[in-house]
């Protein structure tokens, strides 16, 4: 049987079928990775149930393109905190410059979780767009988040990321091993500046 033929009629029994059905279609339908069920898999991004769009979010990662990324922006609004968390996680697998104002949103999700994924995200866009996002993060509410951040926004070796660093609480500090560990260090935390590539502003706390 031709693919084509096998898609469209995927497509042609998705409406009216059980929840349980469309699930698995959508799962079907991002395994074939065919780009004719795009559309279709959006506007599965609207169903009632959440297992359909966390399928359809799934199936629109595997395919990949920019009208899915595109797609993938509708879920930050998504009522469902797993549906906001997984999209932000397939976006942050597809990441360019214009995934920026999306994963920005989410770094102010009202669940820490998607903050969390948001600002692992914004770690992985190319260039330095996202640091202005992520110093924000730094404020975050949630521990758990700022380290996040914090453990992120040193990959960028950012001059704008030294000063905020420095000024973090002393609860929130470099995991070893981490960028930051190596770029600039927290004030009573691991010693500042171990790698070559210290900023001339990066001058050790009083």
């Amino acid at each position: 049987i031709p693919l084509k033929t096998v898609v469209e009629k995927l497509l042609s029994v998705i409406a009216g079928s059980p929840a349980t059905t469309r699930r698995r279609i959508a799962r079907v339908l991002g395994a074939i990775g065919d780009v004719r069920a795009l559309t279709r898999l959006s506007d599965m991004l609207s169903d009632p149930d959440e297992g359909v769009r966390l399928a359809a979010v799934a199936a629109l990662g595997a395919i990949g393109s920019q009208q899915a990324s595109w797609a993938l922006a509708r879920c930050v609004d998504d009522q469902s905190e797993k549906v906001r968390r997984r999209a932000v996680e397939v976006i942050s697998g597809m990441p360019d410059e214009r995934s920026l104002p999306v994963l920005g949103k989410a770094l102010a999700d009202r669940s820490p979780d998607v903050r969390g994924a948001a600002a692992i995200g914004l770690g992985k866009v190319p260039g330095t767009e996202a640091v202005a996002h992520l110093l924000r993060g730094l404020a975050d509410g949630s521990e758990e988040v700022r380290q996040t951040v914090v453990d992120t926004v040193g990959a960028y070796r950012d001059v704008r990321t030294v000063e905020p660093l420095i000024g973090m609480p002393v609860t929130t500090v470099p995991m070893p091993g981490s960028e930051n560990t190596r770029w600039i260090g927290i004030r009573n935390g691991p010693p500042l500046c171990r790698g070559s590539t210290c900023s001339a502003r990066a001058k050790p706390a009083a």
